[in-house]
């Protein structure tokens, strides 16, 4: 099972592969539009994609980014968070679009929640749009008893913690290991926070069969463009938040924000994300 991208070559009188129902010398290929294949998925089916359409989603956030996010940055200029937000949302909005066409070939559905007790972190920005979420959807009762399961799931982690030191692959993989369930998974197995959930969730598509979904070790999961780009456009905007500026590190030289896991964004509850670096 393949995950590099390779160009699929389809014959002129096979049916086009964007399902129109027409041959593809009078479709795409009239159209000049490029087909890649990621290798097959966990069926043994042919993992195809339009990756014309893909570069063209790629550029659409690009060109985002440079004119509502770096041209702020290179004048030194910051935003409002209510600002940040909008931008965030359109982000995401442009990601989900260009991760559309892998989602047909994955074994994901609705109800599974396998992958929502892996670890991940999300950026200050995005933990300030789920706050807000919650906020404003969620009951005082649910909120409290999210509270209460927090503080039991942020003592544990950080017991983790002072058993692995700075040991960060360690930190992951006992966490893995106690497969402990998104705060935010309802008890259908559904995210709960699906509309504004950050975007390590949004792109984490996997290929490989859902028994296989274990930890992130055994599943196969390629990095793709949209995810790649949003990441650069998401990291570089929580940056620029005015609120959020002091919030960064420096990773490999390079300044990047600072990344929490979602349990502790909000060990303090859901009037703020904690900003305790």
């Amino acid at each position: 099972m393949g995950t590099k991208e390779e160009r699929f070559n389809i014959k002129v009188n096979e049916p086009c592969p964007c399902g129109s129902g027409e041959i593809f010398k009078s479709c795409c290929m009239k159209k000049k539009q490029e087909y890649y294949t990621l290798g097959k998925n966990y069926e043994g089916k042919e993992m195809v994609f339009n990756q014309t359409k893909n570069m063209e989603n790629y550029d659409e956030i690009t060109k985002f980014f440079l004119e509502n996010i770096y041209n702020v940055i290179e004048k030194n200029d910051t935003f409002a968070v209510s600002k940040a937000l909008d931008h965030l949302k359109v982000i995401y909005e442009k990601v989900d679009k260009g991760l559309n066409q892998f989602s047909g070939y994955a074994p994901c559905q609705k109800g599974c929640g396998t992958c929502c007790s892996l670890y991940l972190e999300c950026t200050p920005i995005e933990a300030e749009l789920i706050r807000r979420y919650v906020k404003d959807n969620f009951s005082q009762e649910e909120i409290d008893n999210i509270i209460l399961r927090l503080k039991c799931m942020n003592e544990q982690f950080e017991q983790i913690i002072k058993s692995s030191g700075e040991n960060k692959e360690e930190i992951i993989k006992k966490y893995l290991d106690r497969k402990q369930p998104c705060i935010f998974l309802t008890k259908e197995n559904s995210c709960g926070l699906y509309e504004v959930r950050p975007l390590v969730c949004r792109s984490f598509i996997v290929f490989s069969a859902a028994e296989n979904c274990k930890g992130e070790g055994e599943i196969i999961r390629p990095a793709l463009a949209p995810a790649n780009i949003g990441r650069i456009a998401i990291n570089q905007l929580s940056m620029a938040v005015v609120r959020f500026k002091n919030m960064h590190e420096i990773v490999n030289n390079e300044k990047t924000p600072v990344m929490k896991p979602l349990i502790q964004w909000f060990n303090n509850g859901f009037h703020d994300i904690n900003r305790k670096i």
